[in-house]
């Protein structure tokens, strides 16, 4: 399969998971994929346009058919951790995508901070050239605070996530009269991610267009895990 179908596939997954309509017939055709066809993804565009849509459908999918319980730790760590992403020859979980091939494969429980050194030549070949910590506002793990689901396209996925990355952070964050800012605590969990507390504090900066302000202090907000809403 050439990367332009593998392309229009994710775009057409998500777009009939996340409206109710018949989607069985996409999963087969992802199931008949093998590894060595989704070497076709070879820039970073296409990988995470392509990686976020399948994530996202996915995590509709599997909400949708095993409810879980996502305000229980150990049902949370089930729906994360399920190999139910199959191709022929390899099965993936949401995590597999998130922290193996999203995120070049960074550790999860270490904020950000640490990589597997030695990745699975499979992830090797299937992960980003570049990371880029604004998949964490395109990502739906099916949670109430999550990012709104969108599906991505691969000559506008930076534009988008950009998009993606402003709405989010006007949406969830704000800031008080010490000063000090309120946020998600997605910026706690994946600190790294946005080179610790000054980068997180910068990003914020210039989304609020208040780059003369001085932070000192951030405060994570409770993460809501009650299912959410498709949109």
């Amino acid at each position: 399969m050439h990367k332009e179908e593998l392309l229009n596939l994710s775009k057409i997954l998500i777009g009939q998971v996340r409206s109710k309509y018949p989607y069985k017939e996409l999963l087969k055709q992802l199931s008949n994929l093998r590894a060595i066809d989704l070497k076709a993804l070879a820039s970073d565009n296409e990988k995470l346009s392509f990686w976020i849509n399948i994530y996202n459908a996915y995590s509709l999918i599997l909400k949708e058919r095993f409810k879980p319980n996502l305000e229980n730790l150990i049902y949370r760590k089930r729906f994360f951790t399920r190999k139910e992403i199959r191709f022929s020859d390899i099965e993936l979980s949401l995590d597999d995508i998130e922290h193996k091939i999203l995120r070049q494969n960074r550790i999860w429980w270490s904020y950000g901070y640490l990589k597997n050194p030695i990745p699975k030549p499979l992830f090797k070949i299937l992960m980003v050239h570049q990371f880029e910590p604004r998949i964490h506002f395109a990502l739906n793990c099916g949670a109430s605070s999550c990012p709104p689901i969108r599906h991505y396209s691969e000559d506008k996925i930076f534009d988008q996530l950009d998009v993606a990355t402003k709405a989010f952070i006007l949406g969830n964050s704000s800031l008080n009269r010490q000063p000090s800012l309120e946020t998600s605590s997605i910026f706690k969990w994946y600190k790294g991610d946005f080179s610790g507390k000054k980068g997180i504090i910068s990003l914020h900066k210039q989304t609020f267009k208040t780059t003369d302000l001085q932070i000192s202090t951030i405060h994570y907000l409770p993460y809501n895990w009650t299912l959410g809403s498709y949109s």
